[in-house]
């Protein structure tokens, strides 16, 4: 498994990984979202097995993690880990204070993920989406 730097020319991949991840019930042009991470120069590392862009997470320069998926046919290989692992490490190296990101209380995987990296709840918050109240868990995790 290879953690690498993703380039603008990794896009289309990308949203393969997002769409095959299994967390979208809905198919949209989630393009667009990530053309905007590249454009504001924010993090994007990807995962690459034989070739093959398998995962991918994104954060800002203030330290937020936007996105993190990995396609369903390689969850649970530990690549998410791996990719967390990567993104406190760069932030670390590049002095950043903390890394913080915004999870649905539901997605009980990548909150374990998470806190098994050493981030912690600091708050909760309702979404609302469509007719839809959810609720998102703020964790964060401080790097100094």
């Amino acid at each position: 498994m290879k953690i690498r730097k993703a380039k603008k020319d990794d896009v289309k991949s990308l949203v393969k990984v997002e769409m095959s991840s299994g967390y979208h019930k809905k198919k949209f042009n989630f393009e667009p979202y990530l053309q905007e991470l590249f454009e504001n120069n924010c993090g994007v590392f990807c995962a690459e097995e034989k070739g093959i862009i398998v995962g991918y997470i994104t954060f800002d320069n203030k330290g937020e993690i936007s996105f993190l998926a990995v396609t369903r046919k390689m969850q649970g290989r530990g690549i998410a880990n791996l990719l967390l692992k990567k993104i406190i490490s760069f932030a670390k190296q590049n002095k950043m204070k903390k890394l913080f990101l915004d999870v649905r209380n539901d997605n009980f995987p990548a909150a374990i993920l998470y806190l098994k990296n050493g981030f912690v709840v600091t708050s909760l918050h309702e979404k609302k989406i469509g007719r839809k109240k959810i609720v998102k868990l703020r964790m964060e995790r401080d790097l100094a």
